[in-house]
């Protein structure tokens, strides 16, 4: 099972090629990091095509397109989802959506079995998205629902020992560090989000869920709340 997986849910914008559990490729961006700013749309094309290219191989190699479904980026989760829907539709391929968090916990499954696993994303003005996973079966399993809160109210419900990743644990580590026992931090090449763990995700949820018909997926984007422009106007 050969799955393209896009990421563009944070700033960097990437994909992978995974052939079952064997990662053929990957490339990713940081799309702020550089003397000039792109946009997602500038840089994600160009990277597949890269790839493929790369890796001796083209869209009709490929079984599943995967994308991110959020949280994220507005634009960038819209962008993601409208390359790979486009990708997939054009190529008779099926679109396999990721919930970002669940992808970022994948980084994590180098852990020990049993591990709590907190993926946290930074949502701004002291907001975080996440939720709580654990270990378990040699897989990451979702033991809460997606949340959006402060990082007071989010480590609240972090019963034990965890394992955190994430930007939204890089801009909260001193806050999780005095209210949570023992915390664990991933390695920095493991903390942002990566396409590949986006195949993987998306190589369990082909396994574990009936896939429908190549053009028959359901599109949806994961906002958890709404965009800042909205909750403006709802005040208003």
């Amino acid at each position: 099972m050969k799955i393209l997986a896009l990421d563009t849910s944070g700033k960097q914008a990437g994909a992978a090629i995974m052939d079952e559990y064997i990662t053929i490729g990957e490339i990713c961006i940081n799309a702020q990091s550089g003397p000039k700013a792109f946009h997602h749309s500038q840089i994600l094309m160009p990277g597949v095509e890269r790839l493929f290219a790369l890796c001796g191989m083209e869209l009709a190699d490929i079984d599943y397109v995967a994308y991110v479904s959020g949280p994220g980026s507005f634009t960038g989760l819209r962008i993601g989802a409208a390359t790979a829907l486009g990708l997939a539709r054009g190529a008779n391929k099926l679109a396999v959506g990721v919930p970002t968090l669940d992808a970022l916990a994948y980084n994590m499954l180098c852990v020990n079995e049993g591990m709590l696993i907190v993926p946290l994303m930074d949502a701004r003005r002291g907001q975080v998205y996440g939720a709580i996973y654990r270990k378990e079966g040699g897989e990451i399993k979702r033991l809460t629902d997606y949340f959006a809160c402060s990082i007071e109210d989010a480590l609240a419900q972090v019963p034990t020992t965890a394992v955190f990743l994430g930007d939204g644990t890089c801009a909260n580590k001193t806050v999780i560090e005095v209210n949570c026992p023992t915390p664990q931090f991933a390695p920095l090449n493991a903390n942002r989000q990566r396409p590949a763990s986006v195949a993987l995700c998306a190589l369990h949820q082909l396994k574990t869920t009936p896939p429908p018909n190549p053009g028959t997926e359901p599109v949806e984007i994961i906002y958890i709340r709404d965009p800042q422009a909205v909750r403006e106007q709802k005040k208003s």
